[in-house]
């Protein structure tokens, strides 16, 4: 795939991935464009957007660094190093988000990050209902 085709792509799944966080949540996620003027790696593929003050009510959902990538065959290690480089400039945790072709996305983080996050939903979380 050329690397037009490649960048839109992964520009395609971006906006999926933030529109569906959006969408689930009723919360402003967006694509993380900076990156792509000014070359800022630390800056996230899908960021919370601090629109109604989003970024001061949710300061978790903002500590997240959700690094998306969608290839023929993605590469779970290649995502997860980029996303840990970045983390170590901008303090987030990383989560990456991953497709492969004619798969489901997949959602990889550490371990501790994950029990983490699992403890909270233990103690005070409940699964909200598919409808």
């Amino acid at each position: 795939m050329s690397g037009k085709r490649s960048r839109d792509k992964g520009a395609r799944f971006e906006r999926e991935i933030a529109n569906t966080l959006s969408e689930k949540w009723n919360l402003p996620f967006a694509r993380g464009i900076i990156q792509t003027r000014g070359g800022g790696a630390e800056v996230a593929d899908v960021c919370l957007q601090d629109v109604d003050g989003a970024k001061q009510k949710y300061p978790h959902i903002d500590k997240l660094h959700l690094e998306c990538k969608h290839h023929k065959r993605a590469s779970i290690p290649a995502a997860w190093r980029q996303a840990e480089a970045d983390c170590k400039i901008s303090g987030r945790t990383p989560v990456c988000i991953t497709k492969s072709d004619r798969e489901k996305p997949l959602v990889t983080m550490s371990l501790d990050d994950w029990m983490e996050i699992m403890n909270v939903y233990i103690l005070h979380g409940e699964r909200v209902s598919e409808e």
